[in-house]
This record gives structure tokens, C-alpha cells and sequence, in this order.
């Protein structure tokens, strides 16, 4: 039996970016206790880490199989040969007391040990300075590990948050949008509701401005739209069947733009 509580089993086979784990049998537990927190072996979405020397690999487990079984009849071909395995992308890398860093330098090779990843592992992989974050929520695998959101990031670049119905989407984006709010004061926000479920999410930070709306109309100003979206509000004209009565009405729409400008 392996010495180290979080041992997990060896290395069978190294790909580009991804390797192959044998899970020992004679591992301390399935489910070992570290530090009064509980560990699952082998569960999709966990992480892994793999020591070599001065240098720390970090992966994610991506499946789980078994071998010396016959999957169609269930049954065991060699009991010997029965083998619980998982296959792991590898993620990153620590070397020394540096900071966690994404890609790998340097591969692993076969037999070496793979160990499960415990929470104090994960909070040297997310340490980081917090100035200019968000904070989010707390990581899957920890109840007091803070997730931070790079405010600088989000602005400057497209942000999808993705997931299935009843995920938890629409409280994420009210959480950035509300630590947005929270954080930098005189932040600028339009949010643009299409099913109505955010009003009540920012009663006493927003204005609320809903279309043929007696109490807060949605006034759209004709020089915000562009030639296509216009014309197929006045005329619906759809785009890329303009007519030559068209040429007028695009000039006219030109030259009160310009007058605008003036102005």
C-alpha cells in the first residue's frame, strides 16, 4: 500500500497534451479524508497532479474506463487484468514556489505518480492578485476559495456565459453586472432584457425603459440605425433588395445626419 494518503495510481501512456492513468489497487482509500475534506478518485471534472521533481503538472480528468471486462456481456475476461483507468488533460504546470502557468514544458513519463489534488493545491493554482477582479463566487472543489473575474477582460473583449436551462445564467450575469456596480462606482451598464427578468435584480440602481411603455418609453433616435435597419422600420424594405426610389431616401437620411453634426 502507497505511503501517501493522496496517491492515485501510475502513468500508462503520455499523447500530446493528455495521458493515460492507471488507478492502483492498492490505494489508501477510495475516498480519503485530507484534511477533514473528502476527495472523490476517478470522478470527471477533478483535478489531478502529477510531481516531477522541482516541477508540478496539473490535469483534468476528461474519462473513466475499465479494462478486463467484456462490456457486452459484462463479464470479466482476466480477472488479473481488471484495471480501473482515467485519462487527464494536462492543464498547466508550477515550478518551484512560482505561480501556476498554463501548457507544458515539460511531459511526464510512464510509471510516474499521479496524486489527487486537494484544496490547498487548488488555492496555489487560483493565487493571485484580486485588484481590478470581481468576485464571482467560490470554486466547485472549495467552500472559501474565491473566484475572481478580470473586469479589464471583460469589457475589452465578447463574453458568452454559457450553459442549460435552469444553470444558472441569468444569476451569473446579474452577479458581474452587480459587482460591476458595487466595485467601480459611476459604472455604465445597458442591459438589454429581452424577457423582463432583470429589473427587479437592480431596483435601486437602474432605469428600467420598455417599449410603447406609458411611464418609461424606449425612445430610439433614427441616426443610431443604419441605412438597412432604417428603411426596413419606415418602408420594410429588406436588406439587399433596395429599389431606385431608395437612392432618395438614403441622401435625405444622409444630409439630416450631417445637419445634425453641424448642429
Amino acid at each position: 500500500m502507497h505511503k501517501k494518503i493522496t496517491f492515485i495510481g501510475f502513468i500508462t501512456n503520455v499523447d500530446s497534451g493528455k495521458i493515460d492513468v492507471r488507478i492502483s489497487n492498492d490505494i489508501p482509500s477510495a475516498s480519503p479524508i485530507i484534511d477533514g475534506i473528502q476527495y472523490s478518485i476517478g470522478q470527471i471534472g477533478t483535478l489531478v497532479r502529477i510531481p516531477l521533481g522541482n516541477t508540478m503538472l496539473f490535469g483534468v480528468v476528461d474519462s473513466v474506463n475499465i479494462s478486463g471486462v467484456d462490456q457486452t456481456k459484462m463479464t470479466l475476461i482476466d480477472h488479473d487484468l481488471v484495471n480501473r483507468n482515467i485519462r487527464v488533460n494536462l492543464i498547466g504546470e508550477k515550478i518551484g514556489r512560482g505561480v501556476f502557468q498554463k501548457g507544458i514544458g515539460v511531459f511526464p513519463t510512464i510509471n510516474d505518480e499521479v496524486h489527487i489534488v486537494t484544496e490547498s493545491d487548488i488555492k496555489s493554482i487560483y493565487d493571485f492578485d484580486s485588484t481590478g477582479q470581481i468576485e464571482l463566487g467560490t470554486h466547485a472543489s472549495s467552500n472559501d476559495l474565491p473566484i475572481y473575474l478580470d473586469l479589464q477582460k471583460i469589457i475589452s473583449r465578447h463574453l458568452a456565459i454559457l450553459g442549460s436551462t435552469g444553470s444558472g445564467k441569468s444569476n451569473t450575469t446579474a452577479r458581474v453586472i452587480s459587482s460591476i456596480l458595487e466595485k467601480f462606482e459611476g459604472s455604465r451598464i445597458i442591459l438589454i432584457d429581452i424577457h423582463g427578468e432583470y429589473s427587479s435584480a437592480f431596483p435601486a440602481k437602474s432605469k428600467v425603459m420598455r417599449l410603447n411603455s406609458p411611464d418609461s418609453p424606449l425612445y430610439i433616435p433614427y441616426w443610431a440605425m443604419n441605412f438597412d435597419e432604417l428603411s426596413f422600420f419606415l418602408v420594410g424594405r429588406e436588406a439587399g433588395s433596395e429599389r431606385p426610389e431608395d437612392k432618395r431616401l438614403r441622401e435625405e437620411i444622409v444630409r439630416l445626419k450631417r445637419k445634425i453634426k453641424i448642429k
